[in-house]
């Protein structure tokens, strides 16, 4: 179910209701326990990527705790961002260099 087809639902339950109090507090409960899920689903993958991670390098995760796979996520991602704008003007300058390429032959 969406949000939209949410709010449909509440709304036909709180119809006959004289103001709209219920329907806006059931409504701001639901949206802070989807908030909720998806920064436990979005912790969550940052903690399996980062036991990926870690595995892959042959360290043993069953001993770490989970802030440490945390942490590796978090500063993989921060790395692969600084050197994002670094790989943006490579591809930037090889698609360039074939382009020019192809237009002389």
């Amino acid at each position: 179910m969406d949000r939209e087809e949410f709010m449909q639902k509440l709304e036909e339950l709180f119809e006959n209701e004289p103001d709209n109090n219920k329907f806006n507090a059931v409504l701001e409960m639901a949206d802070a326990y989807a908030e909720n899920e998806h920064e436990t689903k979005k912790l969550e993958e940052k903690i399996q990527w980062g036991k990926d991670i870690c595995a892959a390098t042959g360290e043993d995760t069953d001993i770490l705790p989970d802030q440490v796979f945390i942490s590796i996520a978090e500063k993989l991602e921060d790395r692969m961002l600084e050197n994002n704008g670094d790989l943006e003007y490579a591809v930037v300058q090889e698609v360039l260099a074939e382009y020019e390429k192809s237009k002389r032959s």
